[in-house]
């Protein structure tokens, strides 16, 4: 089994303010989406929230426990329209 360290972006930060587009899966591409988030809105928490993730994704890796980390993002209109969005990114992380 491998655990999943998901990121959730409800509100669409990473697309609005960093022009990142979810899901973003992966260490590498996560650490670069915190980057651009930070860069774009240093005052902004989902960048301290993305490297909370990849911390974890980090710790559990060096215990050797299988895992990925991961950011799926909403949208701006938080809400039903987010919560879609949000459900068919999960899915389509879950898949990968």
């Amino acid at each position: 089994m491998k655990v999943l360290v998901l990121c959730i972006d409800r509100d669409d930060d990473l697309g609005h303010k960093a022009k990142i587009e979810g899901p973003v899966i992966g260490r590498h591409e996560c650490v670069r989406a915190a980057l651009e988030l930070g860069l774009a809105d240093p005052e902004d928490a989902g960048t301290n929230t993305m490297l909370a993730a990849i911390s974890t994704y980090d710790e559990l890796t060096k215990k050797g426990i299988s895992a990925e980390v991961a950011a799926i993002t909403g949208d701006v209109n938080v809400g039903y329209q987010s919560d879609l969005m949000l459900t068919k990114q999960l899915e389509e992380t879950l898949e990968v």
